[in-house]
């Protein structure tokens, strides 16, 4: 007996059954909830416009005059390297530390950064710092949240776009933050897109010839390993979320593998890929001794109790903690939910922020990531079968129009230094240095033929200028590389600024050179004023160069020998307010 066909008409009629989120045979566990689909919020022409602002806000954020010290060093280096064709090895600017290793990772970021001021001067590296951040806060609000409307994600992303832009400099961290941004967008698309995880490799070979915090990209790499460990073990039983099987143990093996050998293909290869842990000892366990003069490597704790709430930065830096910290909590209540890889990433980069403040932009890229993930996960739906309209938090698409309007009056308050004055710190609206901040003029001065051939310079920030414009055939005493610079020279250094103030000349063969030389003293007139009076009444000591931004004192005999007069000190006790441009 023959079987019977279905019919044609039969066969069209028939409707597939539509797949519950559970039917595939996973099982929620006890106390957990079925969650749904990830569903891309939609983007209406009043939320491409309000995105498009608020990257604007923070390009705008980022242009504020060039306040840097460190960035003349840098380009001088990238000078020097390419007439030699050669890295640094051992120092080349100091005569006090000429034979101490000098591990120079930021070679990339200099020949860079000296290829942007040839081409554009200080409005391009000016350019470069808003681009850097801006680029940075991109791949960061890619990173996640595609389920959250632009509202929402803008007003998660505020406190870490206000810490970054506190911290917004020329600095080799300016690449770095692009790097890092790189990885946490990476690492959460890892399971459903398992190739990019070769990229990494990649990010890690360009981030270690630039900077030493390209061992924070291992970091974030070991926090993700340590999730999946935790959750191959405990599953979604324990409230995480269950592994995806695209991305094999031995891809994640082979390219973390890949990655560690990159951190040793830099010019230093072993030293430089154990760097990073030289510069951590500098504001950790050195803190004590670097902290007090150089105030980035203070923990924002410190700060705190020195200021209280009265800075705009560390305020927002402090709300950010609190509120990512929440997120948290109020995931595992609200959802019986916690990820170990976020938790980790979290605790990680919190102990570098409270460490030292110099960390805070770090800090706040990531927790930015971090936070707008929590969120989306507590106002994910429960999975439901008739749950077929959009989301309630959907809604907030109406509130586009009235976010578009905020950052254009936030854009509008950056350009017209409404928002400098409002958050102080002197980041204003400028594509220049910041008037007379550097002490071009002295330097230029000090560097004069028959000048001395080395310079002590009490802010050993503005050793940079100096060594800029006269290096490194003129050395100084010191300068801000503290990955050269040894703890008892530092230690001296700050020895010598206290007894410069009290106008004893006993100081003065303390700096002299191996030769025997006096070198010229260089102190700028925003923060060395005690060692200027000190030096005036000092005797053998003679002012020959002042202007608002620093002063040039020569010992007698050499002031006599270029027939130098005593010049005018008046200047140097009128210089510009800290907050001006």
């Amino acid at each position: 007996m023959s079987r019977k066909r279905p019919s044609k008409s039969a066969k069209s009629t028939s409707v597939p059954t539509r797949r519950s989120p559970l039917s595939s045979g996973e099982r929620s566990s006890p106390g957990s909830v079925a969650e749904s689909p990830l569903i891309d919020a939609p983007l209406t022409q009043w939320s491409r416009g309000f995105i498009a602002a608020l990257f604007a806000w923070v390009f705008v954020l980022g242009i504020t005059p060039m306040i840097d010290t460190d960035i003349w060093w840098h380009l001088r280096t990238a000078e020097l390297m390419w007439e030699q064709k050669t890295v640094p090895q051992t120092d080349w600017f100091t005569y006090v530390d000429w034979n101490q290793p000098w591990i120079d990772l930021h070679w990339g970021f200099q020949l860079l950064m000296l290829a942007v001021y040839n081409i554009a001067g200080v409005p391009g590296l000016v350019i470069a710092k808003a681009t850097a951040l801006t680029a940075a806060v991109c791949i960061g609000w890619l990173a996640t949240g595609k389920s959250l409307s632009p509202t929402v994600r803008a007003l998660c992303w505020l406190a870490p776009i206000i810490c970054m832009s506190g911290r917004a400099l020329e600095r080799p961290e300016m690449l770095s933050l692009i790097f890092l941004a790189y990885w946490l967008w990476v690492i959460p698309r890892l399971e459903s897109r398992p190739r990019l995880i070769w990229t990494l490799p990649v990010v890690q070979l360009v981030w270690v010839n630039c900077h030493a915090l390209f061992v924070l990209g291992l970091v974030v790499g070991g926090c993700y390993v340590a999730d999946r460990m935790v959750r191959s073990l405990i599953g979604r039983h324990g409230g995480a979320s269950p592994l995806q099987d695209k991305l094999s143990s031995m891809s994640l093996f082979r390219a973390g593998l890949l990655s560690l050998v990159a951190c040793f293909v830099n010019p230093y290869v072993e030293e430089g890929a154990f760097f990073p842990a030289t510069l951590y000892r500098k504001f950790s366990t050195d803190q004590a001794i670097y902290g007090h003069s150089v105030g980035e490597f203070l923990s924002p704790l410190l700060h705190l109790r020195k200021i209280g709430l009265t800075n705009f930065y560390l305020d927002a830096e402090l709300f950010l903690f609190a509120v990512t910290l929440l997120s948290f909590l109020w995931l595992l209540i609200a959802r019986h939910r916690w990820h170990p890889y976020r938790i980790l990433l979290f605790a990680a980069f919190s102990h570098l922020a409270w460490e030292a403040s110099r960390n805070t932009n770090l800090f706040s890229l990531v927790s930015g990531v971090i936070l707008v993930a929590n969120l989306e996960d507590l106002l994910r739906p429960p999975a439901h079968p008739a749950a077929e309209q959009p989301p309630w938090w959907h809604s907030c698409l109406r509130c586009d129009q009235a976010g578009l309007a905020i950052t254009s009056v936030l854009i509008f308050s950056v350009c017209t230094n409404y928002w400098g004055t409002w958050t102080g710190e002197g980041k204003y609206f400028s594509f220049r240095e910041k008037r007379d901040w550097y002490m071009h003029d002295a330097a230029k001065f000090a560097g004069r033929p028959g000048m001395p051939s080395a310079a002590f310079v009490s802010n050993f920030g503005q050793a940079a200028v100096y060594l800029y414009h006269n290096g490194p055939e003129r050395r100084v005493f010191m300068d801000g590389r503290l990955e050269v610079a040894r703890v008892e020279t530092f230690q001296l250094n700050e020895d010598l600024m206290g007894a410069m103030a009290t106008g004893n000349p006993a100081w003065g063969p303390s700096i002299r050179t191996q030769t025997g030389e006096m070198p010229a003293v260089l102190l700028d007139s925003r923060y060395s004023r005690m060692q200027i009076n000190g030096l005036l009444q000092t005797p053998g000591w003679r002012l020959v160069f002042a202007d608002t931004s620093g002063a040039v004192f020569v010992t007698d005999d050499i002031a006599e020998s270029l027939s130098l007069p005593s010049v005018d000190p008046r200047p140097l006790f009128h210089p510009p307010n800290l907050v001006d441009l």
